[in-house]
């Protein structure tokens, strides 16, 4: 598979926990990272996290974040 630039957006509950989280479970994938922001709306918070590698490491994040209890929503998308 292709190596990449992707978008990977995150909705999820539990403020700063969540994000720490978050962090904690993409520095597991094999990714390199160009940038990380949160941004609060209430009791949501909206992750978004800039990253380049393989599609198959992508969807391995992506799935993983999915299964935390905190997370609302994933999505991820190619931008490059």
């Amino acid at each position: 598979m292709e190596a990449g630039r992707y978008v990977i957006e995150v909705s999820a509950f539990n403020g700063m926990d969540a994000v720490m989280r978050l962090a904690n479970m993409a520095r597991r994938a094999k990714l390199e990272y160009h940038g990380l922001s949160a941004s609060f709306d209430g009791r949501v918070v909206r992750l978004r996290i800039d990253a380049s590698g393989r599609e198959s490491e992508v969807r391995w994040l992506a799935a993983k974040i999915e299964k935390m209890p905190e997370v609302y929503s994933v999505v991820y998308k190619r931008v490059a």
